[in-house]
């Protein structure tokens, strides 16, 4: 697979909403310090953290919670950090483009898993939009994601470590 050339910058503090679809994501942290990293039900061995649009009036903190126990019926999860601006990515020439935006703008919160690991069900899920999930490491994570999302979750994980 190609890296994606970027033609605009990853790091934006306004990004220009009208091309970019705004989207916030979600870095859940266990106790164990690894990270919740879940399969695509819609694409076999795609595998991501989870995200999602950030809907007109929202705050993004608010549109990350929501867009989790949409997707995976989580809850039991603490804010602990916040990536200051907003990382920006042009969806690969193969994708689907989503209502016509040339890629994304996300911002990041940096989450404490807190509930019981047992107890995660992703048939829970309002959105079935993952059919797997695990707990993975940063660098299993920077090995096996899409490349298009790798330039943005190496600047996250570099940015939540230092928390």
């Amino acid at each position: 697979m190609k890296a994606l050339i970027m033609t605009t910058p990853l790091i934006q503090q306004s990004p220009d909403f009208s091309k970019f679809r705004p989207n916030a994501g979600c870095v859940i942290v266990n106790k164990d310090g690894n990270i919740l990293y879940c399969e695509r039900a819609d694409i076999k061995d795609a595998w991501q953290m989870p995200q999602g649009g950030v809907d007109a009036g929202e705050e993004p903190q608010k549109a990350a919670l929501r867009e989790l126990f949409e997707e995976t019926a989580i809850a039991d999860v603490t804010v602990k950090g916040e990536y200051p601006g907003w990382l920006v990515y042009e969806f690969p020439p193969t994708a689907n483009k989503r209502d016509g935006f040339l890629g994304q703008a996300q911002k990041w919160f940096l989450l404490e898993f807190t509930g019981d690991i047992n107890n995660i069900n992703l048939e829970n899920a309002q959105d079935q939009e993952f059919s797997n999930y695990q707990w993975a490491t940063p660098e299993y994570i920077l090995e096996t994601v899409v490349n298009f999302r790798k330039e943005a979750y190496t600047e996250v994980f570099n940015h939540f470590k230092k928390i």
